[in-house]
């Protein structure tokens, strides 16, 4: 009897043990699986959100062909030599007038000779003599000395009206501005009737519009209108033309659109007009310091009418106006959300058919043509929008946390487990067994 007793409280043990090490189990893979699904959450989590907190940006080119064709904002600039009488700057400068045909004849060829009185030679090297004659000027001398715009250019015509010019009725507006080395003149015709379309374009050999400048030497640049960067104004094109003779420069143009984005991404683009705001800047601090103007950036005339006394700083020798400039260059580093860049390149022929030997008849004639390249848009996007980022977590949650994986786990888990219940439920009646 005492054997049989002790035999079965060992089986009961042994029932016992087993049955408990199978609830350790069960407890335990519980926590396994729960940790595991958590860890991984997590890792991936940290991983989504550290990506969307770095605020990378992802850059996209589209090409596309517009049927309508916008017109830039046409900048030209023009030595002071070529829009003013040179009796006028003669008895203006005195010696500083005498001082440039000596410096632009001196650099002649030596086997001709030049009549330095008489000075023809100030048109043949314009960077030359322009140092002389801009910085020397007043604006008040600029603005009533200067030739009309009338006389600088004409003739400014489209594809669909070439009888009318745009200038005079059309409502493309000239601005005017001065440098201490240039008058530059601003050709805007964005609120004009002057319409573009590529069909009509290319019936006519991709021809656009045309107009002529009364110079021999000018610098061009194509700008967004209202807008122009300072890049692209800094390093505008140039052409010339000899004596007597007339240049035709055929230009074909294209638009680059670009659209960046503001803080906190990583291209860190400002709402605002960036060469506005440093042309505004240089001339401020150029007459806080000086008393005269930046010698370097043209100034709309009309913005200091009541002013006309004012003058450029010419002392080029200390370091006020590289100052200025990157003090001004660092307040509009941030470029703007939203702009146009154009790229244009012309070809030069010289009609020498023309008869006209006369000095100071000279003009170029700008021919304006379809660009055989399309305008592209160059698009800024984030790398990971914050909608995309509320997305992919709860994604990510559901995906852990829902019925995918650790509710057919637990599933599973939970089914295991009632079958070991019922079994040792099924022990615990029939112990015999």
């Amino acid at each position: 009897m005492k054997i049989y007793y002790e035999l079965k409280h060992l089986n009961q043990i042994l029932d016992y043990y087993p049955f408990h090490c199978l609830k350790m189990f069960n407890y335990l893979s519980i926590l396994l699986i729960r940790f595991t699904c958590v860890t991984l959450f997590l890792a991936q989590f940290i991983i989504l959100t550290q990506r969307l907190l770095e605020f990378n940006v992802v850059h996209e080119i589209d090409t596309f062909v517009s049927e309508d064709i916008e017109v830039p904002e046409i900048n030209i600039q023009i030595p002071y030599q070529y829009v003013m009488d040179k009796k006028i700057l003669r008895s203006k400068l005195g010696p500083r007038f005498e001082a440039g045909c000596k410096a632009a004849s001196s650099i002649q060829d030596y086997d001709v000779k030049h009549d330095i009185g008489d000075c023809d030679l100030f048109k043949t090297d314009p960077q030359v003599f322009s140092r002389y004659i801009g910085m020397h000027l007043t604006l008040d001398e600029i603005a009533r000395y200067t030739y009309p715009n009338e006389r600088l250019i004409y003739g400014f015509n489209s594809i669909d009206v070439i009888e009318e010019n745009f200038l005079t009725n059309g409502g493309c507006q000239i601005n005017r501005k001065a440098s201490a080395f240039y008058l530059e003149l601003v050709i805007n015709c964005s609120n004009s009737t002057l319409k573009l379309e590529r069909t009509q374009s290319l019936m006519l050999s991709n021809y656009l519009f045309s107009f002529y400048i009364n110079t021999s030497f000018m610098q061009l640049n194509l700008n967004q209108p209202g807008e122009p960067q300072i890049d692209a104004v800094s390093h505008p094109e140039h052409s010339s033309t000899s004596s007597g003779k007339r240049a035709s420069n055929f230009i074909h143009y294209n638009r680059i659109f670009r659209n960046l984005l503001p803080s906190p991404y990583r291209t860190y683009c400002k709402e605002y007009s960036q060469y506005k705001e440093y042309e505004d800047c240089v001339h401020t601090n150029s007459l806080n310091q000086t008393g005269s103007l930046y010698p370097l950036i043209g100034v709309p005339i009309e913005k200091y009418s009541n002013k006309r006394d004012l003058r450029f700083y010419i002392n080029f020798e200390n370091n006020i106006l590289a100052d200025i400039h990157k003090k001004c260059r660092q307040q509009t580093s941030q470029p703007m959300c939203s702009s146009i860049q154009y790229s244009f390149h012309y070809s030069f022929v010289m009609d020498r058919n023309l008869i006209d030997t006369k000095p100071g008849r000279e003009n170029i004639k700008l021919t304006f043509l379809l660009s055989p390249k399309p305008d592209s848009v160059a698009k800024s996007r984030p790398d990971l929008s914050v909608l995309d980022y509320l997305i992919l977590s709860g994604s990510l949650f559901s995906t852990w946390f829902g019925i995918s994986i650790v509710g057919q786990l637990m599933v599973i888990h939970r089914t295991v487990g009632l079958i070991i219940d019922k079994h040792k439920n099924q022990q615990n009646v029939n112990p015999s067994n």
